[in-house]
């Protein structure tokens, strides 16, 4: 029956995909035979090669869910790649940002550069990580400085140059992507309310009815407003960081 739909239909969907992979026993098997189907590209029907694609993506949130370790992170990735960068930037992002919550920052790093995204919650706790460490060299070079240890004070001098150069790096990305946030708030909702004039003066924009205009300044607006929540969002926890650190 499953056969007769997907060669009616031309395609298989994802639960099709999921169907044909029960005869396999082990994971091994299940990927050789996807790797099979992708590698007739010319044949593939575009709808078949997303399910398959989406398999993999699948598998590898599954993976690190399951295994959230050093140990199962070459799996994760080899997955990821799989499952297309480009498909699933959103799952790239999401297992960054868990990655970076258990302290692999180098890794979530390197997810971000190959999926070509950038996370404001995976740089800030980047950045939180690398003020602590400078903190903590800082204090043991000075330490080691006071009991007359100059090699062991020149290593810790070494790693606090690093952790400040690292913080001074992400602060520019963090500045950069609400700067961008930014903007896309401002765009958004100024745009939003340029393609609603229609409905206030009832005048058209260029070839568009009255209601294609409303549509589009309602979603330009939506995505303004989202843009500006999590703008004041992000300064609203910037601005308590220095009220605590004040009070401190």
């Amino acid at each position: 029956m499953v056969k007769r739909e997907s060669a009616k239909r031309g395609y298989m969907t994802l639960a099709e995909v999921e169907g044909h992979l029960d005869k396999f026993k082990y994971d091994s098997q299940k990927e050789n035979y996807l790797d099979r189907i992708l590698s007739k590209k010319k044949l593939l029907n575009p709808k078949t090669e997303e399910s398959v694609r989406e398999y993999f993506a699948k598998k590898a949130q599954e993976e690190w869910k399951s295994y959230p370790f050093p140990t199962s992170m070459p799996q994760v990735e080899r997955l990821l790649e799989k499952g297309g960068a480009e498909k699933h930037p959103e799952l790239y992002e999401k297992i960054a940002i868990s990655a970076a919550k258990k302290g692999y920052f180098n890794w979530a790093d390197s997810l971000m550069k190959k999926a070509g995204i950038e996370s404001l919650k995976v740089y800030k706790m980047m950045k939180e990580y690398s003020e602590r460490e400078g903190k903590i060299a800082n204090e043991m070079m000075q330490s080691c400085l006071g009991s007359g240890k100059d090699y062991s004070a020149g290593k810790w001098s070494d790693e606090a140059q690093h952790q400040a150069k690292t913080v001074t790096r992400l602060k520019h990305k963090l500045g950069g992507l609400e700067n961008a946030t930014a903007t896309a708030s401002i765009v958004g909702i100024l745009g939003g309310l340029f393609f609603l004039s229609p409905n206030m003066t009832g005048n058209a924009i260029g070839n568009m009815t009255t209601q294609t205009a409303s549509w589009i300044g309602a979603v330009l607006i939506v995505i303004g407003i989202i843009a500006l929540y999590f703008l004041m969002k992000a300064r609203k926890r910037k601005n308590n960081k220095k009220l605590n650190s004040a009070i401190l």
